[in-house]
């Protein structure tokens, strides 16, 4: 039947799916440094967007002197928390405005990407370890993930991309839900759909390993102090850029010419159009 024909066969890059495990990988580890660091979010921008609510009734609860579960550094005021709680949304957003950038002004973006968010992540460790403790750092690798998750995703203007959202593991598992539920109501598959399950269910698994491995990097670092922590990311930039520059080689990314701005697919699956604007008007 069509679960076991999904099941049996073989993906039709392998390669794609061992590159988004890796970045998926990546995001994982970074976020539970950064959450346990700095209490916010380098990659998943849903959960600085929560924490601005949750700095709101830390505040509120202080000053009601209610009991809580989270006790709120008391250097931080409420304007202070959700400043940089946006300030890592705005981070975020500028590492994928300056992949825009290089996509517009340069022939090869993704090689140039490559060393900028490995460097944006390790001067955030860094910065943050020179000066004795400064969360606003985080910043520095919030930018990079947004980067490194924007290069893969469908949303990048580049042609020759992943297609799929590396840093955020809500979607892929909403896709493994749906090619699921495809596969036990015996619908035909693709081999864009194969692809593009093998893929979500790879990032899934990947954040979920990279997210382990950070928790126990954090508990057996081999450093005295917490504020020795961010020199985790210091090898997490290198690892990013190493994979980035696979992403180029194996994809060969180029921006779009200006006339394939105007017919850029609404949907593609790993590189198979399943919809196109027409440029022809019509008759």
């Amino acid at each position: 039947g069509a679960f076991h024909t999904m099941v049996a066969c073989i993906p039709p890059s392998p390669a794609r799916v061992l590159l988004a495990s890796a970045l998926g990988l990546i995001a994982g580890f970074v976020d539970v440094i950064c959450i346990v660091r700095y209490a916010a979010f380098a990659g998943l921008q849903t959960g600085n967007l929560v924490f601005i609510g949750r700095c709101l009734y830390d505040a509120l609860a202080n000053i009601r002197q209610d009991p809580t579960i989270y006790d709120p550094d008391p250097k931080d005021t409420l304007a202070s928390s959700v400043g940089f709680h946006l300030a890592m949304l705005f981070s975020n957003f500028l590492g994928c405005v300056g992949f825009c950038i290089l996509a517009d002004c340069t022939k090869y973006p993704v090689l140039l990407a490559a060393p900028l968010v490995g460097l944006l992540s390790c001067l955030g460790g860094v910065i943050d370890t020179t000066l004795g403790g400064c969360k606003w750092a985080a910043c520095f690798v919030s930018a990079s993930l947004g980067a490194m998750n924007f290069i893969s995703s469908p949303n990048t203007p580049i042609a020759g991309k992943l297609f799929a959202m590396t840093a955020l593991s809500t979607g892929n598992l909403q896709k493994c839900a749906k090619m699921f539920w495809k596969a036990v109501t015996c619908h035909s598959f693709t081999p864009a759909d194969i692809q593009a399950t093998w893929i979500a269910t790879g990032v899934v698994f990947a954040t979920v390993f990279g997210a382990v491995l950070g928790g126990l990097a954090l508990f057996s670092h081999p450093f005295d102090k917490t504020d020795t922590f961010p020199w985790l990311l210091v090898p997490v930039g290198a690892a990013q850029c190493a994979v980035i520059l696979w992403h180029d080689y194996l994809l060969r990314p180029t921006p779009p010419k200006p006339t394939e701005q105007l017919t850029e697919p609404l949907s593609t699956v790993n590189g198979v159009n399943e919809v196109r604007i027409q440029s022809q008007s019509a008759s």
